[in-house]
């Protein structure tokens, strides 16, 4: 069976799992917040320990693919390209929202809005059914527009990650909803990994980025450059 390093760096938890096929054996998990760039080598040392498994021995490497952080998502492509490239196996890209909605159940009949928490109120958001995305990633603004839309979707909706929770009061009222919050972590990406994996869905490592969604939100200094 496939060893698969799954990593989780799109949100402010840093999580890093091994999969043996569809079966989770190690993770470790950080929610001190955005420390991806000094603890994630510690955290894939710790789970390749915990495992008993060296790192020569593994099969992919998987990520956390965004939307979410610009930093934590380049900081997690770059330590799993680096690996892929010493170790020559290959990279796996999973959907964060893919991942989120998997958590809470991996093959609901119910439409299942995975979410992810983005500025103010609004979020990144993905449909699935049945595991399969329905239409294509989006930002949603929490209102009242956007939940009688989401209303109309289904008798029975689940609303899951962390976009859902500034918004949760709103949905009072509504039984067809079900708000479940849940936070990323690598051991969703890890399973989902195997079936890329059976697949041979794997990235271009050379050329590949994760998806953003949008531009990091950079502030230009306004000071003159020649003083």
């Amino acid at each position: 069976m496939p060893l698969i390093l799954g990593i989780e760096t799109a949100s402010d938890i840093c999580s890093v799992a091994i999969g043996e096929g569809d079966q989770v054996i190690a993770e470790r998990t950080l929610t001190e917040g955005m420390r991806h760039s000094s603890a994630l080598t510690g955290l894939v040392d710790e789970v390749l320990k915990e495992a008993n498994i060296p790192i020569k021995e593994l099969s992919a490497v998987a990520i956390s693919n965004g939307p979410g952080s610009y930093t934590g998502l380049r900081v997690g492509a770059s330590t799993a390209k680096g690996i892929c490239y010493s170790l020559n196996i290959p990279l796996i890209a999973v959907p964060t929202l893919e991942s989120l909605a998997y958590d809470i159940d991996p093959q609901s009949d119910d439409f299942v809005l995975a979410t992810l928490d983005a500025r103010r109120m609004e979020a990144y958001a993905a449909l699935y059914n049945g595991g399969n995305l329905q239409g294509d990633t989006y930002a949603i603004i929490w209102d009242e527009d956007s939940i009688q839309s989401l209303i109309e979707v289904s008798k029975s909706l689940i609303i899951c990650g962390t976009g859902v929770e500034k918004a949760a009061s709103l949905f009072e009222g509504y039984k067809q909803v079900i708000i479940k919050s849940n936070q990323c972590n690598a051991k969703a990406i890890t399973s989902l990994a195997f079936a890329k994996y059976q697949d041979q869905d794997f990235c271009d490592i050379a050329y590949h980025d994760p998806f953003y969604f949008k531009n990091p939100n950079i502030t230009k200094s306004k000071k003159s450059v020649l003083g």
